[in-house]
């Protein structure tokens, strides 16, 4: 069964989806309210992502993250720029479940990603691998250079990481792409757990995500879909929030 990970992208202090509510008002754009909102509709997990720091590769939003950790009670991981030993200590050191490194630090910087996975462990360090290219092309072997997937993937593993986490965007990079045929490669291949971000827009998504004949793809960050009410199940949830009932995290 898949582990669904509601996604809080974070830009400049601000959530980069507004959260909409009944009548398509937005309810807000403050990570921690939503959070807590994410919160009340049951989320078992969150992931924040620091998109500036994704964008510069060096976390920046770390205020914004202990807010975050402080105020909701399931587990937060927590992604974008993380690409020191500094960040990934301050994180950890907030309450964060689990932080994943910036996808540069495995094929430019492999020996930070040595430091931090000795330092905290594999169930505390996620390796990010992200692909840009054709998808008809990714799983050949002639393919396969030093930053293709695959190969980092068996890096990753060699190295002792237990999970990756996957992005694959179009050539343009501004969209998120779900390909199936990779992420089953890549988790036959390496053995090892992958949570799948980004391009998962609609129910079938997941059931062709659940139907991958190697059970390693274990769980899926929803992004911008989940805030366009892109499942059936979301009519709920904005009853919920219109409702004001009594949000669940600590406060």
């Amino acid at each position: 069964m898949l582990l669904i990970i509601p996604a809080i992208d974070i830009q400049n202090g601000v959530s980069a989806y507004p959260l909409g509510g009944p009548g398509d008002d937005v309810s807000g754009t403050d990570p921690v309210a939503i959070a807590k909102l994410l919160r009340i509709e049951n989320a078992k997990t969150l992931h924040a992502t620091d998109l500036d720091g994704r964008r510069d590769g060096k976390f920046l939003q770390f205020d914004v993250m202990r807010r975050l950790v402080e105020n909701v009670d399931i587990p937060i991981e927590v992604s974008g720029g993380v690409s020191d030993e500094e960040a990934a200590d301050r994180l950890l050191g907030y309450g964060a479940c689990r932080v994943v490194l910036h996808p540069d630090v495995l094929p430019d910087r492999p020996e930070i990603a040595e430091k931090i996975l000795a330092k905290h462990g594999p169930g505390k360090v996620v390796m990010a691998i992200e692909f840009r290219g054709d998808p008809g092309a990714a799983t050949e072997a002639a393919n396969r250079g030093p930053r293709h997937p695959l190969t980092l993937g068996m890096k990753a593993r060699d190295m002792g990481f237990r999970r990756l986490l996957y992005e694959e965007h179009d050539d343009s990079g501004t969209r998120h792409r779900l390909n199936l045929p990779m992420l089953g490669e890549l988790a036959s291949s390496t053995g090892l757990r992958v949570t799948v971000s980004g391009g998962v827009v609609s129910f079938a998504d997941l059931k062709n995500l659940q139907d991958l004949p190697d059970a390693g793809v274990d769980s899926v960050i929803l992004r911008r879909a989940l805030y366009e009410d892109k499942f059936p199940c979301q009519r709920l949830w904005r009853m919920a929030e219109s409702g004001g009932y009594p949000y669940t995290a600590k406060v």
